[in-house]
């Protein structure tokens, strides 16, 4: 393993150079991000270089070696890792950063929109058939959300009157978002809330599916170096192959954006029942080819995903009337996307 990250970590001029190459064809063709969706992608860039080479993110797995790795090995790895990101790696993303900053995050687009892409209707109507693989127009589903808003909103008033506030729907908002006690003070504290939330949702498991994974999975830290730019949580796949568990990122970054009653829905969401259980099994599938296990296409992944935070009340979550509304603003979430 470490030596295949050593080939990589060898390959990233080239591949840095491909990347550069490949972002100039979009300058020319005006296909391009919004300017606002880059406007942190130079500091992610630099987070990758430190000099010692050994604090950056790029070399972390040479920090820590499994004992099965003789320390006199353990000290070569650790060198040539060393020695590749001063020569490779180091001056590749430098010249990345440069390219980004200089040349191509200025000449990104102010708009925001698909539709201002070049034929970019049609490229809309293209994705929206590999999101969805349906054929609906961007009014019907712009009609969806619509519907899906109005419900969820009445749900959210029943919900309101259920916790005995006294106001409007706009000043409960108000009243969530800026109420000390739903929020930790701490990033350990927010780790250990969604920690032992999940250890809560696995004995449950076992009582709504006929098949779990034998894929285990951890809770940790959105990584520093992009914890402004990222959202409130993610997962990352593990691998049955490589005995790598899956992972529940959770941002611990501005803890007054990140409240309590939101982390029961998260958790199902990203973890258990939600993508973890999701795409660990379909990562042990046996006897169908790559595409099928890792084709992953949004309607059914992220349609997973919040049926799974539906399930939360079967479960023994939403116990309080705040969790419960945490899940309708997930739900609400999604609609306006819509």
């Amino acid at each position: 393993d470490f030596e295949n990250i050593l080939a990589r970590l060898r390959g990233t001029e080239n591949l840095v150079q491909q990347t550069i190459d490949l972002l100039e064809v979009g300058l020319k063709m005006s296909v391009t991000p919004p300017k606002i969706c880059l406007r942190n992608l130079g500091e992610q860039v630099t987070k990758q270089l430190t000099d010692d080479p050994m604090n950056s993110p790029l070399l972390r797995p040479f920090q820590n070696f499994p004992s099965s790795i003789a320390k006199a090995k353990q000290a070569q790895l650790r060198r040539e890792a060393i020695s590749v990101y001063r020569s490779t790696t180091g001056p590749a993303f430098h010249k990345l950063h440069k390219f980004l900053v200089k040349r191509y995050i200025p000449n990104c687009r102010e708009s925001i929109a698909c539709s201002e892409l070049p034929n970019g209707k049609a490229w809309y109507q293209q994705r929206i058939h590999t999101m969805t693989t349906t054929r609906l127009t961007p009014r019907e589903i712009h009609t969806i959300g619509l519907r899906e808003v109005k419900r969820i909103r009445s749900e959210m008033e029943k919900i309101k009157t259920q916790s005995g506030f006294k106001g409007s729907l706009a000043e409960f908002f108000k009243f969530l978002r800026t109420d000390e006690r739903f929020y930790y003070k701490r990033g350990t504290q927010l780790l250990a809330g969604y920690r032992d939330i999940s250890k809560r949702a696995d004995p449950e498991l076992i009582k709504l599916f006929g098949r779990l994974p034998r894929q285990p999975y951890g809770i940790r830290p959105v990584p520093s170096y992009i914890e402004r730019s990222v959202t409130t949580a993610y997962y990352q796949p593990g691998s049955t192959t490589a005995a790598r568990p899956g992972y529940f990122y959770a941002n611990t970054f501005n803890l007054a954006v990140r409240p309590k009653w939101e982390m029961e829905a998260l958790t199902l969401h990203e973890a258990v029942p939600g993508h973890h259980l999701q795409l660990a099994i379909a990562d042990e599938l046996t006897g169908l080819p790559e595409f099928r296990k890792y084709a992953r296409y949004t309607a059914y992944v992220e349609g997973w995903a919040l049926y799974a935070v539906s399930l939360g009340t079967e479960m023994g979550f939403y116990k309080d009337p705040y969790s419960k509304f945490g899940q309708l603003t997930y739900e609400m979430w999604r609609a306006i996307r819509l």
